[in-house]
């Protein structure tokens, strides 16, 4: 009997591993409806975003630069009226190799200010993120999960 509960609990561990972001692809990555879920289980990402088309090189080049990442995925933006002239998210990669979430506020006066939550671990339906000071334990632990993150 034990040998079949320890068979059964491989199972299910191997089958809902998470794996590291290294071996992802990130340009498939879907935010429609994406939810940024806090340990509480509450939205911190309360905005519906959509797909940008491309051709805005300009501006991949300022979100790289505010952000401190290189565009790894499609970026998604603002997709609602908000108080925000725009959101954006996607996901970079920093100077150290690591795999960020990104957010990039552009206020009404034309400032742009970034968020990143590095991504731990990534599943089917969801990115395992932190957030914290760099070059200290993360504070912060969220999910990001979406309708369909990876298609």
């Amino acid at each position: 009997m034990r040998l079949i509960v320890f068979l059964i609990s491989l199972v299910f561990v191997f089958s809902a591993q998470a794996q590291p972001p290294a071996g992802v692809d990130f340009s498939k990555i879907n935010f429609v409806g994406v939810q940024v879920l806090g340990p509480g289980g509450d939205n911190a990402f309360p905005w519906k975003v959509k797909p940008m088309v491309n051709g805005w090189e300009d501006l991949y080049k300022k979100l790289e630069q505010v952000s401190g990442t290189q565009i790894s995925s499609q970026i998604f933006y603002l997709a609602e009226k908000t108080s925000f002239k725009n959101i954006f998210a996607f996901v970079g990669r920093d100077s150290a190799g690591d795999y960020q979430f990104v957010n990039v506020f552009y206020t009404m006066s034309g400032q742009m200010y970034g968020s990143n939550m590095k991504v731990m671990n990534v599943e089917k339906d969801q990115l395992d993120v932190a957030q914290g000071i760099p070059n200290e334990q993360p504070k912060d632990y969220y999910k990001v999960k979406a309708t369909q993150l990876f298609p």
